[in-house]
C-alpha cells in the first residue's frame, strides 16, 4: 500500500528535465542546484536510469514527526502574515538542527510534510546508522524544541518509528516526475511512530553488541 500517513501524503514533484546529464551554470552543477530541494535518490535515479519506473531498495526508514507545532501554528496564526513568516522560521531553524544529525549518519530525505519527515538510510549498517541518528535526534530536540516565540514559549517533541527491509520505490508521470515509496514495509515505519499505537523495529541480528531497542 501507498504510503498514507496525513503529514507525508503530499509527494514532491521532480521535472523531467533533470533527467538530462549535468551541465554547468557558474560553476554549479544541475543536481547540486536541485539538491536542497528533490531527494537524493531522485536525482541519481533521474540521472543514471531516467526510463525505469520501480526500484527496490533494502535499508531502513525513519519517520520523525514533530509535536507541539499545531497548537503554536493555531497561536501564531492570529497575527497573520508576521505570525506566518514567524512560524516559517522556526520551522526552519528546528529541523536544520535535527537534520544535521540525521545527514551525520547518511540520511537521505525523502519526503516533507510540514511537521514531520521521512528518511532513508542504505547501504552498509543502515539499520545501525538508522538508530544512532533517531537517538541523536532524540536528544537534539531537548535543546532545538525549547522555542522562545512572540506567543511564549513552547517545548517540542518528537516521536520516531523506524523500520528495516525492502523498500519498493516509484518514479511515475510525464510532464514531470514524482516519486512515491509503497508497500508494506514503508506503512509499518509511520505505524512505528509511537502516535500510532504500534510498534516497528529494526533487524536486531544487524544491531551492535549491547545495543538496545
Amino acid at each position: 500500500m501507498i504510503v498514507t500517513a496525513p503529514s507525508i501524503v503530499d509527494f514532491q514533484t521532480i521535472p523531467v528535465a533533470t533527467a538530462e546529464p549535468r551541465t554547468e551554470q557558474a560553476g554549479v552543477s544541475t543536481s547540486d542546484r536541485l539538491a536542497p530541494y528533490v531527494p537524493r535518490i531522485a536525482i541519481e535515479w533521474l540521472r543514471e536510469t531516467p526510463n525505469e519506473r520501480h526500484k527496490q531498495i533494502e535499508g531502513s526508514l525513519v519517520f520523525v514527526d514533530i509535536s507541539g507545532f499545531t497548537a503554536l501554528t493555531e497561536r501564531l496564526s492570529k497575527k497573520g502574515k508576521e505570525g506566518a513568516e514567524e512560524m516559517n522560521d522556526l520551522l526552519d531553524a528546528c529541523f536544520a538542527e535535527l537534520l544535521s544529525v540525521a545527514y551525520a549518519q547518511g540520511a537521505g530525505v525523502i519526503k516533507w510534510g510540514g511537521d514531520a519527515v521521512l528518511l532513508l538510510f542504505d547501504g552498509a549498517g543502515h539499520e545501525t546508522r538508522a538508530c544512532r541518528a533517531a537517538l541523536n535526534m532524540q536528544r537534539q530536540i531537548k535543546s532545538a524544541g525549547k522555542l522562545r516565540t512572540s506567543s511564549g514559549l513552547t517545548t517540542l517533541r518528537m516521536s520516531v518509528g523506524i523500520h528495516s527491509g525492502a523498500f519498493d520505490f516509484f518514479l511515475v508521470g510525464d510532464l514531470h516526475r514524482e516519486l512515491i515509496i509503497t508497500g508494506p514495509a514503508a506503512s509499518m515505519t509511520t505505524q512505528g511512530s509511537p502516535s500510532t499505537k504500534r510498534s516497528a523495529r529494526p533487524r536486531a541480528s544487524a544491531m551492535p553488541p549491547g545495543c538496545s531497542w
